[in-house]
């Protein structure tokens, strides 16, 4: 089994914490591997813990380099990007994940408190199939929207 570097993390719940869930989002989320490239730690892991309330598992890398390395041996069932990273852009990251046609399919979140329309458009050229603003949307509402990524 390949190593994990330091700053991708993986965190898996008991089954207890399923209880907080409703039944029919465990079951759509249940197996489901998401990759996240947030440099926040402490709002991934926030989602992370909500994430394995839904039966899935996310993965959370802090820049790009960590992205890539997950990448080399693992293929997500959605990737959630943040646009402003150190070292390579989220616009980056998305562009190269595009390039590549073992990934070209996998459903992309921007996820970011980039606002501006240009950005928005910039991502959604790029391949992005969803954008969220950080500030305006709550954690319900990301796991909602990532779960209707998977359909």
């Amino acid at each position: 089994m390949p190593t994990q570097s330091p700053s991708v993390h993986s965190m898996e719940q008991p089954d207890d914490m399923k209880k907080y869930a409703p039944k029919e989002n465990v079951k759509k989320m249940a197996g489901k591997k998401i990759l996240w490239v947030e440099d926040d730690k402490f709002l991934g892991s926030i989602v992370q813990k909500r994430m394995s309330t839904y039966g899935g598992e996310m993965v959370l890398a802090v820049n790009g380099d960590d992205a890539f390395k997950y990448l080399e041996d693992h293929t997500p069932n959605a990737i959630v990007l943040d646009l402003v990273l150190p070292g390579m852009s989220g616009f980056d990251i998305l562009k190269k994940v595009r390039d590549n046609d073992a990934f070209k399919k996998v459903p992309v979140l921007i996820l970011s408190n980039l606002n501006q329309s240009s950005d928005i458009e910039r991502a959604k050229i790029l391949g992005a199939e969803k954008f969220l603003v950080k500030a305006s949307v709550s954690l319900e509402e990301i796991m909602r929207q990532i779960q209707l990524l998977m359909k």
